[in-house]
């Protein structure tokens, strides 16, 4: 009798269990989507737990950020609830924070992102970026990433720049970010192979085109060899040194002293006469020669190398 008591006990007892609601509340839970459902923060032990358990308890917060529930409004809130029953065991710790799931997007794709648009808008020319930076959050919720560089808002592509990113989670637009980084720009410029002397006239044995940092002041450089061949330096050059158009100037083609061709042109009348240099001259340069007929001083123009053109 004693054994059948004890069995009818027990399955009353079960019976009780099956049907008693029990809900245990986690300390801190993670949640993806726009709400907060009971089932994503408690454990919930009941023959009714799919119901109980999408009951919706707020919104949820957004990426990277956390909301805080208290147990006071958590018990109120169960409580009024038609589907939770009324000897339902609640379980809270005294605050209950929840997070948005999220993801980091990494430093590593947002700099390839800045790199490949910079290296779009200057045409294969040589650069370098330093002092990456992402000035804003980079937490977003889960989902697949796609990032979109939209434009770059500096004046121009050279130290600071700034470039607006647009970020889309599967599809969907969540907003935008800035980054920057510091651009040095590389260009080729003619630089001195050895020392120059003054007033040696360049040679291709001379001088090379070497990359140099656009970023930093630098003056007129020369970009081009042709440009350079042919130049006299005005002042000794060191090894290693880039040129600059104010460095170089034409070689004269007659020196003070040399005997020159003077002539002078009036319509279809032209008439020579050989004359002495009085100055060193370049192609165009105005110079003085004395008439070697007359001994008269006149101006004129160095036309090519001992020809005079003199202006009436």
């Amino acid at each position: 009798m004693k054994q059948i008591i004890l069995a009818i006990f027990l399955m009353i007892e079960a019976i009780s269990a099956y049907g008693a609601t029990e809900i245990n509340f986690k300390n801190i839970s993670e949640v993806s989507g726009g709400k907060i459902y009971l089932k994503d923060i408690a454990e919930i032990k009941s023959d009714k737990a799919v119901q109980i358990g999408s009951i919706c308890m707020g919104d949820a917060p957004k990426a990277g950020m956390k909301r805080t529930f208290y147990s006071s409004l958590i018990e109120f809130q169960l409580r009024k609830n038609k589907l939770v029953p009324e000897d339902a065991k609640i379980n809270i710790p005294k605050s209950v924070i929840v997070k948005q799931e999220s993801q980091e997007i990494p430093e590593d794709k947002l700099k390839d992102l800045f790199s490949n648009y910079i290296g779009s808008k200057l045409n294969g020319e040589k650069f370098n970026i330093s002092e990456f930076k992402v000035t804003s959050g980079r937490e977003f919720p889960k989902g697949n990433i796609t990032l979109n560089a939209a434009n770059h808002i500096s004046k121009n592509i050279i130290g600071r720049v700034n470039l607006i990113v647009e970020i889309f989670i599967d599809g969907k637009s969540y907003g935008k970010i800035t980054v920057s980084g510091k651009i040095d720009r590389y260009k080729y410029a003619v630089c001195t192979k050895r020392i120059i002397p003054k007033h040696t006239v360049l040679t291709e044995n001379d001088i090379s085109l070497m990359p140099i940092n656009m970023s930093k002041p630098s003056g007129s450089l020369i970009l081009s060899i042709q440009d350079a061949i042919g130049k006299r330096v005005k002042n000794t050059i060191n090894p290693s040194e880039y040129l600059k158009a104010n460095s170089l100037e034409s070689p004269p083609l007659i020196r003070k002293g040399d005997q020159v061709k003077i002539f002078a042109k009036n319509g279809s009348l032209s008439v020579s006469t050989i004359g002495i240099s009085k100055s060193d001259g370049s192609k165009d340069e105005q110079i003085k020669v004395e008439n070697s007929s007359s001994g008269k001083v006149v101006s004129g123009r160095v036309v090519s190398n001992g020809t005079v053109e003199i202006f009436f």
